[in-house]
């Protein structure tokens, strides 16, 4: 298992190595460097302010029972993350782990940016950390994806899914590490 600036570190290599020609390629991987520097400098993504909108996380159980599509959703809208003291951590938890078991990586990043406070403190959070981590490739991507990809034998047809993959975990990471960070605020866009 690595640690949130190491993963930066080697991710932040492989996207500026990454020949992204498309501007949607190209959007991913500058949205992943600034991830990436936010990571590095453990610094928040965003200042707080009052333009941020607070939605009200479902029960546990409602949680749980949503299909995968909602949880995504969820996760990208909700102003999180969710209080450690919460019901409702461990149930983001729980779920990250069983996306964990069936090998969906982009479910496990939403539902570890949704959880992300409660990254240091829950047994559960960390075995869906450690599934998170134990996916970064040796070039710094993250995913399983390059043997499937390598058979439509279009680079540019593989780098797109590779890049948004890794700047999904690059969000969740920059968000744990957003929710350790208490003054220092940092732009994405920077």
């Amino acid at each position: 298992m690595s640690d949130a600036p190491t993963a930066a570190r080697a991710a932040r290599a492989w996207l500026q190595a990454c020949a992204a020609e498309t501007p949607e390629a190209r959007a991913y991987a500058d949205a992943g460097v600034a991830l990436c520097g936010c990571i590095e400098a453990g610094e928040q993504l965003h200042p707080p302010g009052d333009d941020v909108i607070v939605l009200e996380l479902p029960a546990p159980a409602e949680l749980i029972a949503m299909d995968r599509a909602a949880l995504l959703e969820l996760s990208r809208v909700y102003g999180g993350p969710v209080a450690a003291e919460d019901d409702r951590h461990l149930a983001v938890a729980q779920l990250a782990v069983s996306f964990a078991r069936l090998a969906d990586l982009q479910a496990v990043a939403a539902l570890l940016r949704l959880g992300a406070g409660t990254a240091a403190g829950s047994t559960v959070a960390a075995q869906a950390w450690s599934y998170l981590y134990d996916q970064q490739q040796p070039d710094g991507s993250f995913g399983l994806m390059a043997p499937e990809l390598a058979l439509l034998d279009q680079p540019e047809a593989t780098l797109t899914p590779r890049l948004a993959m890794t700047v999904e975990v690059l969000w969740a990471l920059a968000a744990s590490t957003a929710s350790l960070a208490s003054t220092r605020s940092c732009s994405p866009s920077a």
